[in-house]
């Protein structure tokens, strides 16, 4: 099991979201993501490498990064995802 630390960001990011979603993302994030982050979440390529993308809530996505040695999953963004 992982602890979770968020970034400076991530409460703006959340402000912004319905009370109804943010609900849905903190309780996707404490019950899956936490259990296993390698294999929930989607491995990010260039120069997000060191990153991963979970899809949580239909559109929305949470950015994080693996912190192995203190068994930490770091947030770093909140957002929906757009699709053009």
């Amino acid at each position: 099991m992982f602890n979770v630390k968020t970034e400076d960001g991530v409460s703006s990011d959340l402000s912004k979201i319905s009370a109804d979603i943010v609900k849905r993302v903190i309780s996707k994030i404490y019950n899956e993501l936490v259990a296993s982050p390698r294999q929930a979440g989607k491995a990010l390529t260039g120069e997000f490498k060191d990153l991963y993308s979970y899809r949580c809530c239909g559109d929305y996505r949470v950015i994080y990064r693996i912190i192995e040695l203190e068994k930490t999953i770091m947030i770093i963004r909140i957002r929906q995802h757009s699709y053009k």
